[in-house]
Parts: structure tokens; C-alpha cells; sequence
């Protein structure tokens, strides 16, 4: 996973599979950024600064009325983002890490977990609220990210190591933050997500960490500490869940508007998993 850095008053790179292109966006705000650097790389990405709520939820939320839902705590299926296994730009061993917690602590759970890639044929995509996001809105391109959105029943929140929001965050405050609307983009630059169950994506993911190396064999970023993640038969398919080609690989491919219909439901009211209660310390 690799991404735009600002980093104060140098330039900005861009590495993507080991090509590192470098622009000066001294001083520029997010959308400034996007422009000067899809100018000298094609058509525009930004269409519109006006980023308003997907319509289907605009639509939804004028129609609907909000009412009383389940109000049963959501299980809380981990402590807090910084007791989880991260490693930066990582993202996709950063989720299976968290499918495999899940597996491990909260067994039952795994069923109503799903991972999500968000990608497309171009592999930028623009998400905002993003911890290494520089400016105001925290807006970073990926070339592709992976979440884990967790749904026991109508409701659904989304875990993202990688994000500024809090850790979970419900699945409509994320979406609407970090997501925003593709109708503010260029049709090339919309997100396209993969939605795999999580039980598959521990059975199936496998990664070389090959993608992360230049040509002279030196890391792009620092790899995780541990062994990378394989199956007996597999060494590497990252590529089959990064493409966003529909009928390829598992899960199944969807829009921005099919993620949503998907997984927000406004009519229920969504309570938030327990903050952990502090544990006494033996003496």
C-alpha cells in the first residue's frame, strides 16, 4: 500500500510497486495537491470541492425516519487500535492481523466480519481522514487499503488502523468521512471495493511482500516483523484481491452506492461497543 506523504516543507513522493515519482506540493491544500499532480499525470481528478453525502443516503435519510433499533452493545472485539499488530503501509497484513484476533478472541464473531479492499484499474484512490494524511482534511491517495467492517446484525462498524477516526467508527460516519462521494470525481478516480468474509480472507491471503521492494532489492517501507503470510499452496495472491475486475477472485466486487446499501441502515439507532473497563493491578 503505498500513498502520497507530505512531509512539512519537502517534496512529496509518490511510490507505487517501486517507481518513485517526486512533486512540490509545498503549501498546498488537498484539492490543490490532486490537481497539480493528475495535470502532469492525466485528466483531473477533482470534478467538484463540493463533497456532499452519497444520494442514496440523502434520499434514504429524507425518507426514513430514524427508530429505535437493537440495543444490545456491539462486542467490542478489540481493546484499542494501538494494542493491535500495525505495521505502516501494511495494510493488508494489518486486517488479516485483525481477522486472525478475532478468530482467536471472539470466535462466534468472525462470521459477521468481512474485510474490504478499496481500489480500481488505476490504483488511486482518494480516501479522506487518513492518519498519514497532512493537511486539514487528512486526505491521502492510495493505490489500493483494506478495512475490517464488522456487522452482527442491521448495524455495522468499521475498523481502520490506518484512519484518524476513532477505532471502530460506525459504518455511516466512516463511509461519509472517509469515502465522501464518487460523484465528486472523475468517473476513472471512483473507489471500487472487494468485500471477502473475513473466515475466507484468513483461509485464502497470502502475501511475498514483494510489492513493497525497489528493483535493487531494498524495502520501500519496512516490512513487518514477523514471517510474511502464506498457504500451503499459495506464496502470494495479493494482485487477486487488489484487482476490482467483477467474477475475479473471492468475495464479490461492488460500488460505493452497493457498499453502502450494503451496510448502513438508518433506521436503527447503533450503540457503541463498551470502552474496556480498567483492570486492577495485582500487588
Amino acid at each position: 500500500m503505498a500513498n502520497y506523504e507530505v512531509m512539512g516543507a519537502k517534496p512529496a513522493a509518490l511510490i507505487t510497486h517501486g517507481v518513485a515519482k517526486e512533486y512540490n506540493i509545498i503549501g498546498l491544500s488537498a484539492n490543490e495537491f490532486l490537481q497539480k499532480h493528475f495535470e502532469r499525470q492525466g485528466p483531473s481528478l477533482v470534478v467538484s470541492t463540493d463533497f456532499e453525502l452519497p444520494r442514496v443516503c440523502k434520499q434514504r435519510m429524507a425518507v426514513e425516519p430514524r427508530v429505535a433499533g437493537n440495543t444490545k452493545p456491539l462486542v467490542p472485539l478489540f481493546t484499542k487500535a494501538s494494542d493491535c499488530v500495525y505495521t505502516s503501509c501494511y495494510c493488508e497484513e494489518n486486517v488479516w492481523k485483525l481477522c486472525q484476533d478475532v478468530a482467536t478472541k471472539h470466535a462466534s464473531e468472525l462470521q459477521h466480519c468481512h474485510v474490504a479492499f478499496i481500489s480500481n484499474s488505476r490504483r488511486s484512490v482518494p480516501l479522506w481522514r487518513q492518519r498519514a494524511g497532512k493537511d486539514e482534511d487528512k486526505l491521502v491517495v492510495w493505490d489500493y487499503h483494506a478495512i475490517l467492517i464488522y456487522a452482527p446484525d442491521e448495524r455495522a462498524v468499521v475498523y481502520d488502523l490506518d484512519s484518524a477516526l476513532p477505532f471502530p467508527t460506525h459504518f455511516w460516519k466512516y463511509a461519509t468521512e472517509t469515502f465522501r462521494s464518487d460523484e465528486a470525481l472523475r468517473p476513472e478516480f471512483h473507489r471500487r471495493f472487494r468485500l471477502v468474509p473475513a473466515s475466507l480472507y484468513l483461509q485464502h491471503f497470502a502475501s511475498n511482500r514483494q510489492h513493497m521492494k525497489r528493483e535493487d532489492g531494498t524495502w520501500i517501507k519496512t516490512p513487518p516483523d514477523y514471517p510474511p503470510i502464506s498457504t500451503p499452496t499459495c506464496k502470494d495472491n495479493l494482485d487477486s484481491f487488489i484487482n476490482m475486475d467483477p467474477g475475479t477472485g473471492l468475495g464479490s466486487v461492488m460500488s460505493l452506492k452497493q457498499l453502502v446499501n450494503r451496510f448502513y441502515r438508518p433506521n436503527v439507532n447503533t450503540p457503541a461497543p463498551p470502552s474496556p473497563q480498567p483492570q486492577a493491578t495485582p500487588t
